[in-house]
């Protein structure tokens, strides 16, 4: 349930998904997402194996809001404050192709007076704990 204040404003979110729904909901945008980091990369001259804290940073910024699956407006959820606590680097000894990804966690706990607080951790293949974020942003 999406709780809308003044001027049609989030003022908190409580829903439940199943992983398929998730999936389903996120598969378009995660596909584009790709799409934009693989170019961004190749553009670059770097590989996937080759994430940094640059890289880091990004992907710690990119994940969608929650309060986009309950909104039938169209809202921009720009970010206020982001901080990246980096844990360590992605393990040196991963085969390439373990190299290509990270395991995400993201959590959105606090939605009110426009305001969206989320909380996030970053691991690579072999389970190393990369980088903690917490980010503040703005429902317009």
């Amino acid at each position: 349930m999406l709780q809308l204040g003044d001027r049609g404003k989030a003022m908190g979110l409580s829903t439940t998904l199943t992983r398929a729904e998730l999936e389903e909901f996120c598969a378009p945008l995660i596909e584009r997402t790709l799409e934009i980091v693989q170019g961004l990369l190749k553009d670059g001259g770097l590989k996937a194996s080759q994430v940094d804290e640059v890289v880091l940073v990004a992907m710690a910024d990119a994940w969608i809001p929650p309060v986009f699956s309950r909104s039938t407006e169209q809202i921009a959820v720009p970010t206020v404050d982001l901080t990246v606590h980096f844990r360590a680097r992605p393990s040196p000894t991963l085969r390439a192709v373990d190299a290509t990804w990270c395991l995400c966690h993201f959590e959105s706990p606090v939605a009110r007076d426009g305001y969206i607080v989320e909380h996030g951790s970053l691991w690579d293949a072999s389970g190393t704990l990369l980088a903690d974020v917490r980010q503040l942003a703005v429902v317009l």
